[in-house]
């Protein structure tokens, strides 16, 4: 008979050994399942990003592809703008010459600035020898004899003036009225050498009357009533003479030539009136009022407006033969 258990080892042995095949075969079929899900999902993964990637890359050509519209729209604008300019250079300069002769017209007109007008006008002047345009010979014919004039008018500008008559009026003050000590010793030297001149028997009465006068208190007035004054009215009329040139300042720099004059007259009178004539102060300063009243603080202006007018229609006959440069409702120069 034979032996069952041995037998049955054996086959024991063949179970787990087919166990164990069965076991590693279905490891390595979840291994290999695990690995292709792992490369499945890394492989969806990297569609995900390349697809975001050509999204942005497709954004980005698109961005580029605008700026490179933008650019050449810009070209072709600074193109046309530049063709333009060349094209109506003489417009533009002629618009630049209008703007400066306005310009000098209110300052000559309102400001009464002679020396910025003379350079405005110059400047324009210049701008017209740049264009080289004979159209602009009666034009610049009239810009330059108005330079001319207004150089000869620039000495009676209105600042030295002003200043002059400031001078004089802090001057006031140390001005001697006729009536203070110097003219009281002037008059008594004045009546010592009348004296010696005399004949004898009107000196021969006098020193009787000086013999008379001392049994009788006379009071003599060297001047006239109306010239011996206190110190209230030699300050007061200080004061009006003051104000006399202050008042000649006020018409200067508004341009009353009537107020101007008036003023200054009757500051001339009050001096030769009630101040000491033979003072040299005094004199000098009578002197330049004299010199101040002589002056004409409203010459005859040049008209710039004749040369603005010329430039004026030259702009207005270029642009009607030009359809390119136009005129909008605010009046401003447009393409």
């Amino acid at each position: 008979m034979t032996n069952p258990i041995p037998a049955k080892k054996a086959l024991s042995k063949k179970v787990l050994v087919k166990f164990f095949l069965w076991f590693v075969l279905v490891l390595i079929i979840l291994g290999f399942s695990g690995l292709c899900l792992y490369q499945f999902l890394q492989n969806h993964k990297n569609d995900d990003q390349m697809h975001l990637f050509s999204a942005f890359s497709n954004q980005i050509n698109e961005q580029v592809q605008q700026q490179q519209a933008l650019i050449k729209t810009n070209q072709t604008a600074l193109v046309y703008l530049l063709n333009i300019a060349n094209q109506h250079r003489d417009y533009w300069s002629l618009a630049e010459i209008e703007s400066l002769l306005q310009m000098a017209d209110l300052t000559l007109n309102v400001q009464h600035n002679i020396s910025t007008t003379i350079t405005l006008l110059k400047i324009a002047n210049n701008k017209m020898r740049e264009m080289n345009d004979v159209r602009l010979v009666g034009a610049r014919h009239l810009l330059v004899s108005n330079i001319v004039k207004l150089q000869s008018l620039q000495m009676s500008q209105v600042t030295p003036l002003y200043m002059q008559i400031q001078s004089i009026n802090e001057q006031v003050e140390a001005l001697p009225f006729i009536t203070d000590k110097n003219a009281t010793t002037i008059s008594q030297e004045q009546t010592v050498t009348e004296a010696k001149k005399q004949h004898p028997w009107i000196q021969a009465l006098k020193n009787s009357w000086t013999n008379i006068k001392q049994f009788l208190v006379v009071q003599k007035n060297e001047y006239p009533a109306k010239l011996i004054l206190s110190k209230q009215e030699k300050a007061t009329l200080k004061l009006n003479l003051h104000l006399y040139l202050t008042q000649a300042q006020s018409a200067l720099l508004q341009r009353h030539r009537t107020i101007y004059q008036n003023s200054l007259k009757n500051a001339v009178q009050m001096i030769q009136q009630y101040f000491l004539q033979n003072d040299d102060q005094v004199n000098k300063v009578m002197q330049s009022l004299n010199a101040l009243k002589q002056i004409n603080i409203t010459p005859k202006l040049p008209q710039i407006n004749r040369t603005l007018w010329a430039v004026e229609s030259m702009l207005h006959a270029y642009q009607s033969n030009n359809d390119t440069i136009k005129i909008d409702t605010k009046g401003n120069k447009a393409l």
